[in-house]
């Protein structure tokens, strides 16, 4: 009876929900710095995703195996709103799988993310009534080429499962704030008593996260 009750004490889900406080994307952002005559023609665009980025909410489900993370949707959303959400994809997480499914460029993509290497430091803060570690981590890709982008996340110990937001896992604890390149999440809600259902998202193109980048890059640039 001992062995039943600790099993259950150490199952932990729930979900959680949260903002993306964004700034313009690093694509934008080197247009706007290096060439003002295209930014002019490219800043409404570039404003408009901004505004649709900062609109969406995300909810983070989860239990001590895995995880899904995707964008709320709601009924009353507009087209642009819906269109944005869509292409936002679905991160998901399991023992053995570490996923990003989307639709780009009308072709459905299964993206392997990239393992991220964390050094947690001794900086503490409160979320949601948590105390948080402060780590800084990067993303270590396939032909072990270190991203010079740095992910700081913010993590509690009271929840160990090892998930977070936008593919940003891998921390001894749930992470409740993640800053990566243009994206900034902050834990809004947290609810430990929910159960809801983490389906696998469909199944599609495979390709590794440095490809899918790369791909992505091209496509734009085209």
């Amino acid at each position: 009876m001992l062995f039943f009750n600790l099993n259950i004490a150490l199952c932990q889900e729930g979900y959680v929900v949260f903002k993306n406080e964004a700034e313009l994307d690093q694509y934008f952002q080197d247009i706007k710095s290096s060439d003002s005559i295209r930014w002019e023609k490219v800043k409404d665009f570039g404003n408009l995703k901004l505004k649709m980025d900062r609109s969406i909410t995300y909810k983070l489900r989860f239990d001590n195996e895995k995880s899904i993370f995707n964008p709320i949707l709601n009924e009353n959303d507009g087209h642009l709103l819906k269109l944005s959400k869509s292409k936002s994809g679905a991160y998901y997480k399991d023992e053995q799988e570490n996923f990003f499914y989307v639709n780009k460029r009308f072709r459905n993509f299964n993206v392997k993310l990239a393992d991220i290497t964390w050094e947690i430091t001794e900086e503490e803060k409160e979320i949601l009534g948590y105390i948080c570690m402060k780590a800084i981590g990067n993303k270590v890709f396939e032909n072990s080429k270190i991203s010079s982008s740095v992910i700081v996340a913010w993590f509690t110990k009271d929840i160990q499962v090892p998930h977070g937001p936008k593919g940003i896992n891998g921390l001894p604890g749930l992470i409740l704030e993640a800053h990566y390149g243009s994206s900034h999440f902050y834990a809004e809600e947290l609810n430990m008593e929910s159960q809801e259902k983490i389906s696998k998202p469909t199944k599609g193109e495979e390709i590794n996260e440095a490809e899918f980048s790369q791909l992505m890059r091209s496509a734009v640039k085209n």
